[in-house]
């Protein structure tokens, strides 16, 4: 089940018969229940997604899109051997397919090169990258991206915005073709 408070947190529940799923160490029960048809419960709860951290700045503001300005933020630090470095995206189109611009150069201010209504944090003509991130129908969408471990990683800069395609039944007047953005993050590889 998924469950979410007031604060942003999401709380996740379910089973497992795996001898390796992760266990807090003072947990009710960190023991397995080895056996055929036997599972272990949990409940993992999931921070909301923040900024304040080493390597991350926040660049403007992106073009709101119908259920308000979208958000993107990650919940740790961007650095080497992280395996669940991820962006998360707020106000997001439900059940919907957007993109992640991966470039070298920000653009503070913001432009619309194409002309389409939808604000640009990143620089295209820097682009390096670009991936698919899905929503949920909550209206929010989480794209993990692992930093492996390579020393030669630290320092390194790049850029990330995300852009999303509102369509009926949620198409809103203000976006003439339908488009939205985030704000932009600046990221910097941490050791």
């Amino acid at each position: 089940g998924l469950a979410r408070d007031s604060q942003g947190a999401y709380y996740i529940c379910g089973y497992t018969n795996s001898p390796s799923f992760p266990v807090t160490p003072g947990a009710f029960d960190t023991t397995y229940a080895a056996g055929f048809f036997q599972f272990d419960v949990f409940v993992q709860k999931v921070a909301p997604p923040i900024n304040d951290f080493a390597g991350v700045a926040v660049i403007g503001a992106g073009t709101a899109g119908c259920a308000g300005p979208q958000t993107l933020a990650v919940h740790s630090t961007p650095r080497v051997n992280n395996p669940y470095f991820a962006f998360t995206c707020t106000n997001t189109p439900p059940s919907a397919l957007g993109l992640l611009l991966y470039t070298t150069a920000s653009v503070p201010a913001g432009i619309d090169t194409l002309g389409i209504g939808a604000l640009q944090h990143v620089d295209l003509g820097t682009l390096i990258d670009f991936a698919d991130i899905v929503s949920v129908p909550q209206r929010s969408a989480t794209r993990r991206v692992p930093i492996p471990n390579d020393p030669a990683l630290v320092g390194q800069q790049l850029s990330v915005q995300s852009y999303w395609l509102w369509s009926a039944p949620d198409a809103c007047p203000q976006l003439p073709f339908g488009l939205s953005s985030s704000n932009a993050l600046e990221i910097t590889i941490q050791n």
